[in-house]
């Protein structure tokens, strides 16, 4: 997940069907502020059964300053930034997305000076808002991540074309790099998102790169289930694609694609339900200044062909384009959701 502006952003959590039918409530996350500020679209949400998460980025407003090159966490500051947000009531579930250069370091693995020092402040930051809030359940972002590609630079091949062997280092790998960390997790967030549009691609080429897709989502879910121990595991998903590939950054994923290639082999594999993010009110605050957004592929041009049909505003200052971008992201956010329920309910096979 990248978010170098956004401070704290408000998603879209499911659960499965697991537990509503055992009664128990469901907590449905919706985006609030930018995207979600239209009282219909709430209640449209709420209907799925929806309710927030807080998450919290590296570049929170009072983070150590130079915390990104010295992967330091200043846990004070940490704390007084959830109070000022939540206003000393974060909501049930919260997540920590500190990335740089921690996410890095952990792949250096034991014995290593910079795993040493991004493990132990990671434990030191979840260990100290578990205390000062305890009836909100924490995580960190994307833990365990397995790669898609892996063997590289030697015999680079994506997670499905690996040999079962090379797989099971990879997974013995990627667990001992974040055992420290996942250890103090109350749920576990790996991430599972779109880089390769098969539109892009010849029809036999673009099944090739859907299949591969599906494995990769599976494996992630599968992963972190199997370290779980009775924890939720409940992955990001996003329902526009991603940078990294062969897709054009924050286009709407195809529902179909949506539903078979990431929902569907999640649940299969033990997902306890899913975080929808977007990213949407900096992608929307980057069109309306026609700022460079990180990554540059979000533009006005973006906005045009994908959520304004073709057309361009005469005056990107208008306030109602702001409220229609707005609602166009808040649709693919319901629709995202929407999808999750859509597949919950088929019947098993």
């Amino acid at each position: 997940m990248t978010c170098s502006h956004l401070l704290v952003n408000v998603l879209c959590l499911v659960l499965d069907a697991q537990s509503q039918a055992a009664g128990q409530q469901r907590p449905l996350l919706y985006e609030v502020g930018d995207t979600f500020d239209n009282i219909t679209y709430i209640q449209q949400a709420n209907e799925l059964g929806a309710e927030r998460i807080l998450i919290v980025y590296e570049d929170y407003e009072g983070a150590h300053p130079s915390g990104v090159s010295t992967g330091e966490i200043d846990v004070r500051s940490l704390l007084s930034h959830i109070q000022q947000v939540s206003g000393g009531t974060p909501p049930k579930w919260g997540l920590l997305d500190f990335e740089n250069p921690f996410m890095t370091w952990i792949e250096n693995g034991p014995g290593n000076d910079n795993w040493v020092q991004a493990t132990t402040q990671m434990v030191k930051a979840i260990r100290a808002v578990k205390a000062s809030y305890p009836d909100t359940k924490w995580s960190f972002y994307q833990l365990p991540y397995v790669r898609y590609y892996i063997g590289c630079p030697e015999d680079c091949k994506c997670w499905s074309q690996a040999s079962p062997a090379v797989r099971t280092q990879a997974r013995a790998r990627y667990l001992e790099q974040c055992a420290p960390v996942l250890a103090e997790c109350q749920w576990i967030c790996p991430s599972m998102y779109g880089f390769y549009d098969p539109a892009k691609y010849p029809p036999e080429d673009g099944a090739r790169w859907r299949a591969a897709t599906s494995a990769w989502c599976r494996e992630q879910v599968a992963l972190a289930v199997s370290v779980a121990n009775g924890r939720p595991v409940v992955p990001i998903i996003c329902p526009i694609w991603q940078p990294g590939g062969k897709a054009r950054l924050g286009e709407p994923i195809p529902k179909a694609i949506f539903e078979d290639d990431f929902v569907k082999p999640g649940i299969e594999a033990g997902a306890a339900g899913f975080v929808v993010w977007t990213q949407f009110p900096y992608y929307i605050q980057c069109a309306i200044k026609d700022k460079v957004a990180d990554p540059p592929q979000i533009n006005r041009q973006l906005f045009i062909d994908c959520y304004l049909g073709g057309v361009s505003p005469r005056n990107w200052d208008d306030p109602h384009l702001a409220n229609t971008l707005r609602r166009k992201s808040a649709e693919v956010v319901l629709n995202a959701l929407t999808s999750v329920r859509a597949v919950e309910s088929r019947p098993a096979p």
